[in-house]
């Protein structure tokens, strides 16, 4: 339980890649807010994480939208992690 009281965000759960690495924070005792477009996904994730006993919140996100899209989504997360938040794993930019 090394991120026990620590919030992690993870952008785009709609790729299974992050589904492992919410998990992992989950699995370290983290409350994972996973973020995305597919909100049935997000909602499968974050309720899948609360059934085996970790702490987790989807917020619906779809960040095309540049920087109001970005600014909607952290005034939307604010709730799900009180303000704070100490890790956050985004998409990296292709290098094409």
């Amino acid at each position: 339980m090394r991120l026990a009281g620590r919030t992690a965000l993870v952008n785009r759960i709609d790729g299974w890649h992050r589904v492992g690495v919410a998990q992992a924070f989950a699995a370290e005792g983290a409350h994972v807010v996973v973020t995305g477009r597919n909100a049935q996904r997000g909602g499968e994730v974050s309720s899948e994480f609360l059934a085996e006993g970790g702490k987790a919140d989807f917020v619906r996100s779809d960040l095309a939208g540049g920087l109001s899209a970005v600014q909607a989504l952290a005034e939307k997360q604010h709730p799900a992690v009180g303000g704070y938040l100490d890790i956050l794993v985004k998409q990296r930019r292709s290098a094409h």
